[in-house]
């Protein structure tokens, strides 16, 4: 059921095309590469982003993974970020607040 609003949702949005159901990480790789793919919808097994999502964003940085949780109530997006953090001057206190303040995107 959630698996058919998710399509449905993505048909119906602009710029969203639901390339196919893959069973296999192989397969999944492929859709990746041949469709230019920047989200994959899994269903999650535990918390956390499993080994196999990890390596593919190290293979492809803009990649995000929406995680949901069996009962198909909640989740969550996983995506790794290239940010930037400019320190004007250097010195002990600007350099303890931007480790403390949020990074920007470039």
């Amino acid at each position: 059921m959630l698996h058919d609003l998710l399509v449905g949702l993505a048909k119906n949005s602009e710029g969203l095309e639901v390339v196919d159901t893959v069973l296999s990480r192989q397969e999944l790789t492929e859709q990746i590469r041949a469709a230019g793919a920047h989200i994959v919808v899994y269903r999650r097994e535990q918390p956390g982003l499993p080994a196999w999502a990890e390596e593919l964003l190290g293979r492809h940085p803009r990649l995000r993974f929406l995680a949901l949780d069996p009962e198909g109530r909640s989740g969550d997006l996983f995506e790794t970020r290239r940010v930037r953090t400019r320190i004007a001057e250097i010195s002990a206190d600007a350099l303890i607040a931007a480790l403390h303040e949020p990074a920007e995107r470039p």
